[in-house]
């Protein structure tokens, strides 16, 4: 008996250790994160604030069109074919906003400023609060990767208050002299332009954007496809992206969060959309609407057709799946959509 209860107790503790250390060390730091650990490295500051949050696997991306890893040292003519690969031509990914797109395929530069090459990076996340008056970004990165001077706690490359332009402190990296707050933990990188956000982050003390079931349930049916890079929007669709017009009718059934998503390999390539309801029953009830704008959609005027493979509902969400000849094609299609009204409600 004493054996026994000897044994369960050690199961206990191992069982509470366990857990402890599942609670320490964010998921997102595995080479096998997903989207949805993305969402639990990022910072939320409520609930009804419209975000944008991109989630994107660069080393998953790089395997599925075939692209080889940059070696080290790799001079500029290797590593600006790398960049149009991925950023420009097939892809058309989306970099963390802390590096220019005009200076990806520039690594010197990039490290210069920050102590690390972006082609060290494997994963980012990042959530952005668009605003006229207070608008925000928060950048977590993973990879072999560190700030050149790491620090205790939060750090800053550039002097000045958060978001305020230092004409005199201007670089190629941050052309308007704007600083930027960073920090580490658990092996993640982040990049800040609130000093606060930075702190809350690196002690732990945030509250993070899988506690939102619905932008969890957009990463969970862009995990289903295996998207290695995501867009997650939360917003109120019934202003139509500022449009009072658009070409095709609004749905009845409010939504408030939206994904999209790029899978497949360089032949198969695959754009998934996402729109995530209150519950399954509200689903269910716009399935056909949605399934009747889509149909009715025309993509003629982008010199290709978005040929849907899966229109359906998965529990909560309405999930819309075509076969696209590349990324920049499925941004035109999504970008398109939103114009004409297929992210819409009344």
């Amino acid at each position: 008996m004493e054996s026994s209860f000897r044994l369960v107790a050690c199961m206990a503790v191992l069982f509470v250790l366990a857990a402890c250390s599942d609670d320490a060390t964010p998921p997102f730091t595995s080479p096998n994160a997903t989207i949805v650990d993305g969402l639990s490295v990022l910072p939320l500051s409520n609930e009804t604030t419209a975000i944008e949050i991109t989630v994107t696997d660069y080393d998953a991306a790089a395997e599925a069109m075939g692209v080889e890893p940059l070696p080290d040292g790799a001079d500029a003519r290797i590593a600006a074919d790398w960049v149009n690969q991925l950023f420009v031509d097939r892809l058309q990914l989306r970099p963390p906003s802390i590096v220019p797109n005009d200076l990806l395929s520039d690594p010197a530069a990039i490290e210069a400023e920050f102590g690390w090459s972006f082609y060290d990076v494997d994963d980012s996340a990042e959530i952005h609060v668009p605003s006229a008056t207070d608008s925000s970004r928060f950048v977590v990165l993973r990879g072999d990767v560190e700030w050149a001077d790491e620090v205790d706690g939060v750090g800053s490359i550039g002097d000045g208050e958060d978001g305020a332009v230092n004409a005199s402190d201007r670089s190629d990296v941050r052309p308007l002299g704007v600083p930027v707050r960073t920090g580490s933990r658990d092996g993640l990188l982040a990049a800040a332009t609130s000093t606060e956000q930075m702190e809350r982050w690196v002690a732990d003390e945030f509250v993070s954007a899988d506690s939102d079931a619905r932008l969890v349930s957009a990463g969970e049916r862009l995990d289903a496809v295996d998207a290695y890079a995501a867009l997650i929007i939360r917003d109120d669709f019934s202003r139509a992206d500022g449009l009072d017009e658009t070409l095709l009718d609004p749905l009845d059934e409010p939504f408030h969060v939206i994904g999209y998503g790029l899978s497949g390999e360089f032949a198969e390539l695959t754009a998934t959309m996402v729109y995530v309801f209150d519950d399954d029953a509200a689903a269910g009830r716009a399935e056909d609407q949605i399934d009747d704008r889509w149909r009715a959609f025309d993509t003629s005027e982008l010199d290709d057709t978005f040929e849907i493979e899966t229109l359906e509902q998965r529990g909560d969400a309405v999930v819309v799946i075509g076969r696209v000849d590349s990324g920049r094609f499925a941004n035109l299609v999504f970008d398109r959509a939103r114009a004409d009204g297929l992210f819409r409600h009344t």
